[in-house]
């Protein structure tokens, strides 16, 4: 037990290296790091922590725009996290597969696939970041109706709690959105809302309405 619990405690550190070197922008030294956890868990049969890694190094591969490499480990995490009846983390890979199908350019899939996404969220943090995406990948598909239509609910999302951070930048791409659409009226109105939340002073927003 006293040699299982040292290696645990290895790996536990092992990891914690690896997201810190990802947290510094070293993508390349955290897929390492992320790797070899994943190897010494694969040979010690630490499934959950295997199928962690994985995630993990989905997330690595991604931000490193290696997306076949990204979607090959999130597609063996999500079936390690089905195994194991991890519906939270079920969730979570899901939501990654999307982002990771936006970033490759295969936005029909990602539209489907945050669609889905969106039948499972649980909080209005997560509808809101899916929302968002979802947008995005409907905007790649010149479904410019439904990008706005999904803008507008990750907005409601965010604003439900209190979220300033995320309801103005759903409002600026929505802004984008109007202004290249010919609704400069209405991308007027989405940055005033920024400027509002964002505590800028009333007389301060004459830019918006030359925009």
């Amino acid at each position: 037990m006293k040699e299982t619990e040292r290696i645990a405690g290895g790996l536990q550190q092992l990891n914690h290296t690896a997201v810190q070197a990802a947290g510094s922008g070293d993508y390349k030294q955290a897929l390492a790091l992320f790797r070899q956890a994943l190897h010494f868990e694969d040979t010690l049969g630490f499934k959950t922590h295997a199928a962690e890694s994985l995630a993990n190094i989905a997330t690595t591969c991604l931000l490193l725009r290696d997306y076949s490499s990204a979607m090959e480990a999130a597609d063996t995490a999500e079936c390690m996290f089905r195994e194991q009846w991890r519906n939270e983390d079920l969730r979570t890979i899901a939501v990654l597969k999307g982002t990771i199908m936006l970033h490759s350019g295969c936005y029909e899939m990602a539209a489907r696939q945050f669609d889905v996404c969106l039948s499972q969220a649980r909080t209005p943090q997560e509808r809101g970041a899916i929302y968002s995406q979802a947008a995005h990948a409907l905007c790649n598909l010149q479904q410019q109706h439904r990008a706005q239509e999904y803008w507008g609910r990750a907005v409601a999302e965010y604003e439900r709690i209190n979220d300033i951070q995320g309801t103005i930048s759903c409002l600026r791409q929505r802004a984008m959105l109007f202004k290249t659409s010919g609704r400069k009226d209405l991308a007027v109105k989405d940055l005033q809302r920024c400027a509002l939340l964002a505590g800028i002073r009333k007389d301060s927003m004459k830019a918006y309405e030359e925009l």
